[in-house]
């Protein structure tokens, strides 16, 4: 093969995934290696680079946890996809639908009447003694077809091709939402290549498997809801980009409460009942009363809602029992036992140390095992006997001979090779595929591919997991062109259906993300003008425009002394160092970057209610800005920052449906957009310098008011300035007008989100307070402590009581979310 394969060279005793052994494309892989080569270095570099970028845009990212704390981790995916052809992924599929399907009624069996025990089957020790038996969820006989909603199989290849299972994950399966951003994403880097090669769509899969969860709920969409572990959890991007492609409410522990045997979810405006739940979390977390004591991430009762059928769970509680890897052993003969036919997707070769035989044979080959201990749950890594010292090594053997039925061994695989675009060339990696399965009545729709993951390094032991290593996308090539091969597999609520239930947890969100936002707005715009005119050489020691800004931009952020008072005077004089502070410093929500941060964060624990152009515009603006050492490298910054700014709140007027998500980002929105425009009235239009003709259109230009047609009428510039910030009706960015608007938002809220007699009373009382006054005697106190500096000052406390008002009463109908750090397999 030319040029770009020249240097890739499979390693021994593997299987390849690209080459035959006589060295050419295998057929699945042959128009793509061609095209490949076809586009050349320079192009391949071209499409890595855009990959690069829509993965930064997405904000597809994971939190790392090590001994230094936590970092997010910017999720990896490779240019190049895996490739099966169709007629080895039909066995594939058979095997993975059979596999789900025995694992079902084992699972069934175990919580249930138990007879694989009793016939000697299944080893009562090998149930009872793993970590994931859940001894509270026995008797929970549910109908087969709910006893295993979700299935998902790690594949790997033996040397001689043959695919075997590496794990069964039946307790909350994960990878679903990162094998749809890698399709997403690698279809738009490869367009014309991802349609020549007609791969199956995803969104069959994706059909049946929001089909199932509705069924679950008896019909009803909005009984429905994906349990997380919160934004601390590792893999929280995906479970709130699943919800949102799903069409369904993220919620937390914190979210649901069980009253009399049945869950309900906490809303801002009372209580939704929930008849299913897709959990991300694993079985003990799930219910501190009966599982896990030590839990602070599910909600008391869930077992007990479970037992009463008044909830059903995708997957059941207890349903990490059947992950045991132990059961690899057994599964070939339950297999004939229970379906009547052979295993078709055979277990890598597995023996369990509590049996004599198995036991002998992994002690005569301790050195070439993977050891891994069952007390410690089927999630634990395994350890690889080769790796460790002498000591740890014989430790470990005497554990295994002490207590044999607690270990489970396996040999150390040797993965498949497959080629990574390593800078600009092909290098052999490992690689593991993940495929998922969900119930479809008696059978199991597969997903046509998966995700597939390699390793960083060549010689890697052990695969990463879905987070860990470098993604892939799985293309499954047909012969013919694929119907909805490009299509986001979103689902929306049906004509007529009521709105998606929104948790209580998320109104603080909801607001705190609309006020953040509005706030990078205003300081974006005011630190551009400031920057701008310092950067012109003016002094603020002899341009009072210039010193009034500065002060503006301390008042704005309140990081005193900043530019204000004596101890800000040597700031004024010379500005650059605390400038790039309010601009840079990460360290506090009140910079320009700190606001931003707060934004993105606020958006992620979001996004399963923004839309996805709303999400990428969040993540742009949070890469727009660096960490500039100069005004000169921070004013492009400030203006692509302003612009973005713009841009989000134009969309949040845009994006967001009619309903409460909308009506509390926008109240957040309007309440934080007023107490700006306060604070810069007070910062630039009330001193003791006469006002000037560039102050005026400055407050004009930093609140999108430049052009309007009061101040043209009017003869006084202080009177026409100010009756147009303050009571113009046909400027949108009045404030008059802007209490108008808020008063609307507030009767948008849900029933209950705010007090009649608090949060609308006060701000039609301060709407009446405002009518009442004038420009023109405003205009003539317009010094400190002046009548236009009391009314600003008040209008400021008012706001922040209907603010409080609002977070409060949404508060009553949450309790307190907790933060816990879960792995999750």
């Amino acid at each position: 093969m030319p040029d770009l394969f020249d240097t890739y060279a499979p390693p021994a005793g593997r299987y390849d995934e690209l080459l035959s052994a006589d060295g050419t494309p295998r057929p699945a892989w042959r128009y793509l290696s061609e095209t490949l080569e076809a586009l050349g270095r320079d192009g391949l570099r071209q499409r890595q680079s855009e990959l690069d970028r829509l993965l930064i845009e997405h904000g597809i990212a994971y939190k790392a946890y090590g001994k230094q704390g936590s970092r997010t981790a910017r999720w990896s995916l490779d240019l190049l996809p895996m490739v099966i052809g169709s007629r080895e992924w039909r066995d594939i599929e058979v095997g993975i639908a059979q596999r789900a399907e025995l694992l079902r009624l084992i699972l069934r069996d175990i919580y249930g009447p138990q007879t694989l025990i009793a016939r000697g089957l299944l080893p009562a020790e090998l149930v009872f003694g793993h970590a994931g038996y859940r001894m509270p969820c026995h008797g929970n006989e549910l109908p087969l077809e709910h006893a295993l909603i979700l299935y998902a199989a790690d594949l790997g290849r033996a040397p001689d091709g043959r695919f075997w299972v590496t794990g069964d994950r039946t307790q909350a399966p994960s990878g679903i939402g990162y094998a749809l951003e890698s399709r997403t994403i690698i279809s738009r880097v490869l367009p014309s290549v991802f349609r020549e090669c007609n791969v199956h769509p995803i969104l069959p899969f994706m059909r049946a498997f929001r089909r199932c969860l509705v069924d679950l709920a008896d019909g009803d969409p909005s009984g429905v809801a994906l349990l997380t572990a919160g934004p601390a959890n590792a893999s929280y991007p995906e479970h709130a980009f699943l919800a949102h492609q799903l069409g369904v409410p993220l919620v937390e522990g914190a979210d649901i409460e069980v009253v009399r045997g049945r869950a309900w979810l906490d809303r801002g405006d009372g209580r939704q009942a929930l008849r299913a739940i897709l959990r991300r979390m694993d079985d003990d977390f799930c219910d501190p009363l009966e599982l896990n004591r030590q839990s602070l991430l599910g909600s008391a009762g869930l077992a007990q809602a479970e037992r009463n059928r008044q909830l059903r769970f995708a997957n059941p509680l207890g349903s990490s029992v059947v992950e045991n890897p132990a059961l690899m052993a057994f599964l070939p003969a339950l297999c004939r036992e229970l379906l009547g036919e052979p295993l078709r997707l055979p277990s890598v070769d597995t023996w369990w140390c509590g049996r004599p035989d198995d036991r002998a044979h992994v002690e005569a080959n301790f050195d070439d095992m993977l050891i891994r201990s069952l007390r410690q749950g089927a999630e634990t890594a395994p350890l690889a006997v080769a790796t460790l010292n002498g000591e740890r090594r014989q430790r470990l053997l005497d554990r295994l001979k002490a207590r044999p039925m607690d270990f489970v061994a396996q040999p150390v695989r040797a993965q498949s090779a497959i080629p990574v675009l390593a800078g600009q060339q092909l290098s052999a990696r490992p690689v593991e595929l993940r495929s998922f399965a969900v119930s479809s009545g008696e059978s199991f729709t597969v997903m046509a591919g998966g995700l597939a993951r390699s390793a960083r390094r060549s010689d890697e032991l052990r695969m990463p997991s879905p987070l860990g290593g470098i993604s892939k996308d799985v293309w499954i090539p047909a012969s013919e062109p694929q119907q909805d091969a490009y299509t986001l597999p979103l689902f929306t609520p049906s004509f007529g259906a009521r709105a998606q239930p929104l948790p209580a947890l998320s109104v603080d969100k909801l607001i705190w993300f609309g006020r953040y936002a509005s706030r990078v707005e205003i300081l974006a715009g005011l630190l551009l003008e400031t920057v701008g005119a310092v950067l012109e050489g003016n002094s603020a020691d002899n341009d009072p425009l210039l010193s009034r800004l500065l002060q503006a931009v301390t008042w704005q952020t309140t990081l005193y002394p900043g530019f204000v008072g004596p101890i800000g005077a040597g700031n004024r004089s010379a500005p650059e160092a605390e400038l790039l502070r309010v601009i840079a410093d990460a360290g506090t929500p009140d910079s320009l970057l700190g606001a931003i941060l707060a934004t993105r964060e606020n958006a992620e624990s979001l996004r399963d209610l923004l839309s996805e152009g709303l999400w990428r515009q969040v993540n742009r603006l949070t890469n727009d800005i660096g960490a500039p050492q100069t005004l000169v490298e921070a004013l492009p910054m400030l203006d692509v920052c302003h612009v973005r700014s713009l841009a989000i709140a134009g969309d949040l007027a845009r994006s967001l449906h009619e309903g409460p998500a909308r009506a509390f980002v926008a109240f957040g929105f309007g309440i934080e957009s007023v107490l700006g425009q306060a604070r810069l009235i007070r910062s630039l239009l009330c001193c003791e310098q006469p006002l000037q003709v560039q102050v005026s259109t400055v407050m004009l230009e930093l609140v999108g008011s430049a052009g309007s047609s009061g101040l043209a009428d009017n003869d006084d510039g202080a009177r026409g300035l100010l009756f147009t910030l303050l009571f113009d009706a046909a400027n949108p960015r009045s404030i008059r007008r802007q209490l108008l608007q808020l008063q609307e938002r507030l009767r948008e809220l849900p029933a209950g989100s705010s007090e009649t007699g608090s949060g609308e009373h006060r701000l039609a009382a301060l709407d009446s307070r405002f009518a009442a006054l004038d420009s023109e005697s405003l205009a003539a106190g317009l010094g400190a402590g002046g009548e236009l500096d009391q009314q600003m000052a008040q209008l400021d406390s008012e706001l922040r009581a209907v603010a409080e008002a609002v977070e409060q009463r949404a508060a009553a109908h949450r309790r307190r979310p907790a933060a816990q750090l879960v792995q999750t397999a």
